[in-house]
């Protein structure tokens, strides 16, 4: 008999390690135990709790965690303590390590346990279990921990390797004031928009990309069901996926029903891919896919883990606001103040805009924004783009200076593409958050939470065309406008919509030829 193996305990980062040589080399429980010199029980339990320790490992916890000795009651304490931190240092709110005791001590009476002590030597050995530095949890909201960070990327090959790009995705919400002009922007920076009379002209928008530049269809979530400028529409023939609460806030139920919808289209496509996503508290933790691996980025990183947040956000909100300064410019002459042209802007005109400007993110910019968040230095990927791609608006900026009546500075128009970057996007869980943290946030809320219309102030406009024919006839003299102007573009998309009329006006002509001789 052999001499007996001293039992040693393995971090994380170890028992992946164990798993990964037993896939790569085939090697059996004798030989792994050999290798990493520990006993053949050990290596035994290692491979029979693989599920558990690879759901740690996509979660981001500390990589250096080993045996943890809490007992059950301690535990759940433990886990609700660090739930209630990563919300509340998701929604930016700045915490110490004495609110972190605090926070401890209150759920511990919460659950009737008299006798916890959140001591400092407790804080010292929740931060070493949850990779939380004191950086993290103090100072700036927006400070990224390059600890985390580092961690993370040097995780990332072994997350990935699986995976083609293709199959590689990022998710992330980002709040859009969808009305919002430059000479409103200074008043909107000093807003969080927790609530009141601003969240009623934001929308909330879902961005879902894969590292090989492909996008998914927007999800928007605004504040009424059936908004004032969406009568006679189609929800489902939207160009977009429309939700709605109160908030206009992304919430768990509608994650939930989207990666149930996105797992069932990755099935029928017969694909298994990784999508990353943050860990707000509106994302759901546990939930069961069978095409979907979710892989958490680690909290306070996702500025610069996130590929989402490296360019591509902005570069769609850059593009939305192009569309939006056009469509001020061209009624500039016929509006007496910027007020006058936002309030003809409705919540359809904004879904139109922003799909208009989703369509517009190259997949090189997509591309290259993976690539610079995960440091991926690879052959398959585009080369760097020009800078210039994401500022379409130097020809347009020059314009829009001339318009000085409408009182816009330089300052605000460059302030115009970044007023809403630190909007909430998800719903609070308040259970979480105590009364001394909500003091410290600078949020107003709301004194009534309005939700049984978006409150559009634009007034209907009056329809002036009434019969498909009378629409042709007008989509012909546009055609005689635009051949008269040899813009060939225009004329192939009024082809196109003089075709689409005329099909509709069959359609119902036959319906009501029909429909007159079964009454006759």
């Amino acid at each position: 008999m052999g001499p007996k193996v001293q039992k040693q305990f393995l971090s994380l980062q170890q028992k992946i390690k164990v798993l990964e040589v037993r896939e790569q080399e085939k090697l059996s429980v004798r030989q792994l135990a050999v290798r990493f010199k520990i006993g053949k029980t050990q290596v035994a339990e290692i491979i029979k709790n693989r599920e558990n320790l690879m759901k740690k490992w996509y979660s981001n916890t500390n990589v250096d965690e080993k045996r943890s000795f809490l007992k059950s009651q301690s535990l759940k304490i433990d886990k609700l303590c660090y739930k209630w931190f990563v919300e509340s240092r998701n929604k930016g709110i700045p915490l110490t390590g004495p609110l972190v005791q605090a926070k401890a001590k209150e759920i511990s009476e919460t659950l009737g346990n008299k006798n916890f002590s959140a001591s400092t030597g407790w804080l010292n050995r929740f931060r070493t279990r949850h990779n939380i530095a004191f950086k993290t949890i103090s100072g700036e909201s927006a400070s990224v921990n390059p600890e985390n960070v580092k961690t993370f990327l040097e995780k990332l090959p072994s997350l990935i390797e699986k995976y083609p790009p293709r199959n590689i995705y990022n998710v992330d919400e980002t709040g859009l004031f969808f009305r919002a002009l430059p000479n409103k922007t200074l008043a909107l920076k000093k807003e969080r928009c927790f609530g009141g009379k601003l969240s009623k002209d934001r929308i909330t928008i879902l961005h879902c990309a894969n590292m090989n530049g492909e996008k998914e269809p927007l999800l928007i979530i605004g504040k009424a069901a059936r908004p004032r400028a969406f009568k006679n529409i189609d929800l489902n023939k939207l160009p977009v996926m429309w939700k709605f609460n109160k908030k206009a806030w992304m919430t768990v139920d509608i994650m939930t029903e989207w990666l149930r919808d996105f797992d069932r289209q990755m099935g029928a496509q017969k694909r298994q891919i990784l999508l990353f996503l943050d860990n707000a508290c509106s994302h759901p933790k546990e939930i069961n896919l069978k095409n979907i691996k979710l892989c958490f980025l680690p909290p306070n990183c996702t500025s610069v883990c996130q590929p989402l947040d490296q360019g591509i956000i902005k570069n769609f909100k850059f593009n939305y606001r192009t569309l939006l300064l056009k469509h001020l410019l061209v009624n500039i002459d016929d509006a007496n103040s910027a007020q006058d042209l936002v309030k003809i802007i409705t919540l359809l005109d904004a879904i139109f805009y922003a799909n208009k400007a989703w369509s517009e993110v190259t997949s090189v910019t997509i591309k290259n924004c993976f690539k610079n968040a995960f440091h991926i230095e690879n052959p398959k990927l585009e080369e760097q783009y020009d800078p210039e791609e994401e500022l379409p608006l130097s020809l347009l900026a020059e314009i829009y200076k001339k318009k000085v009546p409408l009182g816009i500075t330089q300052q605000s128009f460059e302030e115009f593409f970044i007023m809403d970057q630190n909007l909430f996007v998800e719903e609070m869980q308040e259970e979480f958050v105590s009364d001394s943290i909500l003091k410290n946030m600078d949020v107003e809320k709301s004194e009534s939470d309005e939700s049984d219309d978006d409150q559009e102030s634009a007034a209907e406009i009056k329809c002036s065309i009434n019969t498909y024919n009378e629409a042709i006839k007008s989509v012909k003299a546009l055609r005689v406008f635009s051949l008269h102007q040899g813009d060939t573009k225009a004329l192939k998309m009024l082809s196109n919509l003089e075709i689409h009329y005329q099909e509709a006006f069959l359609k119902r002509k036959i319906r009501q030829t029909t429909l007159d001789e079964f009454l006759s």
